[in-house]
Order: structure tokens, then sequence, then C-alpha cells
């Protein structure tokens, strides 16, 4: 299929104080579109039960160049740039007009849904997505570090509303998660321009956990979501100005 191409209008519920779109709202359209588009070429959730494949994201690396306005229309381009065995490198470019205002890469899984087992990357999968070798970034999704130190904590029990339709924790749950540790200074004087996601592990319908914040430097910053009944890593999240 190549390229898939999808315009948004930043409304309402999308928007900061300054009336630009946010972190999330820009990463819920990358999520959108990404299972719209498996949808269109036969192995979206929907097909499941037919295929028995679905695809877990495992990490994000997004850049925001320019924030669009409310009400301004933006188009987000997206593609699979390859397969290898298990793994699958989808990207993503959005425009407001013709100028490019933003970038992500991310970084997938194959796996039976019934089973949790990796799977292989069939010729049919292959073939559906039609991959585009194009990147949009020169070095590939970095491995995220555990800090050394931890400067704040913040607990949290996994409710209803966090679950998705995998019967996991949201994705986009985790970096909402990642905000409510921030330091209040941070919070609301930020304009996250580089965000970085490793997921580790799936958090679960009343799993408790901790989030650890550490300022790495002034513009830069790092959580690391835990479960707090035991050292299991669940992700790490990075926040650059």
């Amino acid at each position: 299929m190549g390229i898939y191409t999808k315009k948004y209008k930043i409304l309402f519920n999308d928007i900061d104080k300054n009336l630009k779109i946010t972190d999330i709202a820009l990463m819920r359209y990358l999520v959108e579109i990404s299972g719209e588009h498996s949808e269109k070429v036969g192995y979206g959730l929907s097909n499941q039960k037919s295929t028995n494949v679905v695809f877990l994201l495992t990490s994000w690396k997004v850049e925001i160049i320019k924030r669009a306005n409310l009400l301004e229309e933006i188009t987000i381009n997206t593609w699979a740039e390859s397969f290898s065995h298990s793994l699958s490198i989808r990207n993503f470019e959005i425009f407001l007009n013709s100028e490019l205002i933003a970038r992500a890469s991310s970084k997938w899984i194959l796996v039976n849904p019934n089973t949790h087992s990796i799977l292989s990357t069939t010729h049919e999968i292959f073939n559906a997505y039609g991959p585009v070798d194009k990147k949009v970034f020169d070095k590939s999704i970095s491995k995220l570090s555990i800090p050394d130190n931890i400067h704040s904590s913040y607990e949290y029990t996994i409710r209803r509303r966090d679950i998705d339709s995998n019967n996991h924790v949201n994705n986009l749950k985790y970096l909402e998660l990642a905000y409510e540790v921030l330091p209040e200074v941070v919070y609301k004087n930020h304009n996250f321009n580089k965000i970085s996601i490793n997921y580790k592990s799936e958090c679960k319908l009343s799993d408790k956990i901790i989030c650890n914040y550490t300022q790495v430097n002034k513009d830069e910053h790092t959580i690391v979501i835990k479960n707090s009944d035991s050292d299991k890593v669940h992700a790490i999240i990075n926040l650059k100005m």
C-alpha cells in the first residue's frame, strides 16, 4: 500500500493554554492513523480473529518542530519502512500546509494475540503494507537507560479507564503518567519537542506502579515507570525541551 495519508483538524480537546496542539494529542493522532492504516491493509484489530496477528508498540521517537494551532488542519503521512523477522519500523511525517512540522518513528513487534508468542513477518504481511525505504531520522530509535538517581516519585493504581482493547494499559497513558510526576515548574512551562519512549512490559488492571522522576539536566527529564511490588520496569520515557 505504501504511504497512507490522513488529515486532522486541531480541535478544543487537543490544545494547551496557548491554543497549540499538545504532545498527547499529536501522539494520539499517530496511534490512530497507524491503526487505520493496518485496518485498510487487512491486519487491524478487527482482523485479529482471522489473521491471529497483532502489532504491539515497543518504542517511540518523536520530534516536534512547530506546533499547529486550534482549528488548523494538519496532514499526517505514515508508512512501514521495514520488516525484519518479528520487528517492523513505522515512520510518520506531519505537515501544516506544505511545511514539515513534526516527524516520528516507531517500532512494533508482531505477536499472536491468543498465545502472546512472537511471530515472524510473512510475505503476505510484507506485501500488504508495501514497505517504503524512507527514513525520517538519521539515527534509529535508541534504547533508553535507567538513571542512577531519583529526584521524586508518584504512585498510582491502574484503573479501568486506563485499559485498552488489548486488556492492558493504553500506550499513551504512560506518557500521561510521566507528566504527573514532573515538578510543577517543569510541567507548567514545559514544551517538550523531543519525546522518546521504550515500552518494557505491560501494565494490567489493579497493578500498583511507581513513576520515578530524574532531571537529567535543565532541558532533559527521564521518567521510569515500575511495578511497585517488584523491580519490573514497564516503560522509560525521556523528554527534552
